[in-house]
């Protein structure tokens, strides 16, 4: 049917998958995949939402039998060989087809605002990523300002979490998350962001989260350290 010029354009939601990562974390997972179906079902009018669990290779019973569970309610579970949460989210991305998407990691949780305030940011074609805040629970309390892009810092240490909205063309133009540097992923992601001339925006409202455990991959003082791929790559120095 032909479209008359005087009728409004049809408005086209984005895209959006929440890409929750999963490695033996089945005292979280409920909670963590609760958030994200709850922000499925209310964000139908800003965007169609996604939900997918990408499983890194899971051995703990009470993990796979969350991801199980989750299955025979008709989730989407991918599931895989332990190769680290690199490789893992860059083949959930892989296999799915939207304009954006948001990793989740298994202990944290979104929060319905996440949509609402960070769509807006979206627009121009040279954002690669909208962030915001967080509400820090667990062994610590309280908020997680991130604060706007800063570049000189980002380039000592990553002060910007995981889990925003991330285009899908501008992770594809940079390759993707890298493989080789565990525990520091999004660091590089942001850098090679960065480096190709793309945009990281900064939303000052609480978007999700975030649990803060004693036994955390990026806690340990071996990975918050090990810089060598980034080194290497003249990202960073020594």
């Amino acid at each position: 049917m032909t479209q008359r010029p005087d009728e409004p354009s049809p408005t086209v939601r984005p895209t959006v998958a929440i890409v929750l990562t999963v490695f033996n974390d089945g005292r979280y997972v409920d909670e963590s995949l609760g958030s994200a179906l709850d922000l499925q079902q209310e964000s139908v009018d800003i965007a169609d939402v996604n939900v997918v669990v990408a499983d890194d290779g899971s051995t703990d019973r009470r993990t796979v039998d969350v991801l199980d569970r989750c299955e025979r309610r008709g989730g989407v579970v991918l599931r895989g060989l332990h190769r680290g949460l690199g490789a893992t989210r860059n083949a959930a991305l892989r296999s799915i087809r939207t304009d954006w998407f948001i990793p989740l990691d298994a202990d944290n949780m979104v929060r319905s605002s996440i949509l609402g305030a960070l769509l807006p940011r979206s627009g121009s074609p040279t954002t690669a990523l909208v962030y915001g805040d967080a509400m820090r629970f667990g062994n610590e309390h309280g908020r997680w300002r991130m604060g706007p892009t800063d570049i000189v810092r980002l380039w000592e240490e990553n002060h910007i979490d995981s889990c925003g909205l991330i285009r899908r063309d501008a992770w594809e133009k940079v390759g993707g998350y890298a493989e080789n540097c565990p525990g520091l992923e999004d660091w590089d992601l942001w850098l090679r962001f960065l480096e190709a001339g793309l945009e990281l925006a900064y939303v000052p409202e609480l978007v999700f989260d975030y649990r803060v455990r004693a036994d955390s991959l990026v806690r340990q003082p071996t990975v918050s350290r090990q810089r060598t791929p980034l080194v290497r790559r003249g990202l960073v120095t020594r």
